[in-house]
C-alpha cells in the first residue's frame, strides 16, 4: 500500500505543482468531473483540484496521526511503515513533518525503555 500511496501522490503533486501539466493530463478526463453520474458535468478546475488535494492531505495527516495514536502495536508498526515508503513525497507541510516526526521518534524511544 505504501509504495501505491506513494506513486498516487507523486502524480497529483506534480499536477498541482504545474498547472500547464494539471490542465494537459486531467482537465478533460471524466475522472475529474465535479459528478460522475452527470455526463455534462462541468470538469474540475485547476484551483478547484488544488483545494481539494489539500483537504486530502489533512485527512491523510490525520489519518496518520491516529495510526501513531493507536494503543494497537500493529496499527503503529503499519502506520510507520507506510509513512517510510512515502516520504520521499509526503508530507509537504513542514508541521505535519515534524509532527508526525515527533510521534515517531516518541514510540521509537518508548520501545527502546521496555
Amino acid at each position: 500500500y505504501g509504495l501505491f500511496l506513494k506513486e498516487v501522490l507523486a502524480s497529483l503533486f506534480a499536477w498541482k505543482d504545474d498547472e500547464k501539466l494539471y490542465k494537459k493530463k486531467c482537465a478533460d478526463k471524466r475522472g475529474f468531473t465535479s459528478d460522475f453520474y452527470n455526463k455534462d458535468a462541468e470538469n474540475v478546475s485547476y484551483s478547484k483540484f488544488c483545494k481539494v488535494l489539500s483537504k486530502w492531505m489533512w485527512k491523510l495527516y490525520r489519518a496518520f496521526v491516529s495510526g501513531l495514536d493507536s494503543k494497537s502495536p500493529a496499527l503503529m508498526l503499519n502506520t510507520m511503515l507506510i509513512i517510510i515508503k512515502i516520504h520521499e513525497v509526503y508530507p509537504r507541510l513542514i508541521s505535519h513533518g515534524e509532527s508526525l516526526s515527533a510521534k515517531c521518534k516518541a514510540i521509537a524511544e518508548a520501545e527502546e525503555n521496555q
